[in-house]
């Protein structure tokens, strides 16, 4: 049995010249990934209504005519609602043309208001993202706030 070639090892990393050709060097043990196209995203699960592609589903639960999905809502395990209607007068402002001509001066009057709030900080021990939980009602403190026209 033959012993494989040994390879150079890379150069020290002292100068800018080493540094490229350590790159190189590791560079040569990959090779870059071919663009894949799955298609359009047109599968939707049945349960939560996700939009996924089709080689997202699970094959060991789908069938020819009815692919399975688990990775949007764990197959029906994770329910989220649907969010109540909004009333009619924040229909009307987002129908409304001054409100989006205005709206960067509305953020703008608004961007420099103090946020205060019961954080709840006793539900971040575990794994998982982030969240951010309010008890209470938010309140926003202006100060003097004088309207120019």
């Amino acid at each position: 049995m033959a012993l494989p070639a040994k390879r150079r090892p890379p150069p020290a990393a002292s100068s800018s010249t080493g540094w490229y050709h350590r790159t190189r060097h590791l560079a040569s043990f990959s090779s870059v990934p071919q663009y894949v196209d799955f298609g359009d995203c047109s599968c939707v699960c049945q349960l939560c209504g996700a939009y996924l592609w089709y080689v997202e589903r699970v094959i060991k639960l789908s069938t020819s005519g009815h692919s399975r999905y688990n990775n949007c809502c764990r197959d029906g395990g994770v329910v989220l609602p649907y969010p109540s209607r909004f009333s009619l007068e924040f229909v009307d402002l987002y129908q409304n043309a001054h409100f989006f001509k205005d709206i960067k001066a509305y953020n703008r009057m608004f961007c420099m208001t103090s946020f205060r709030a019961n954080v709840d900080e006793g539900v971040n021990h575990n794994r998982g993202p982030y969240v951010f939980k309010i008890l209470g009602q938010i309140c926003h403190r202006i100060g003097s706030l004088i309207l120019f026209f």
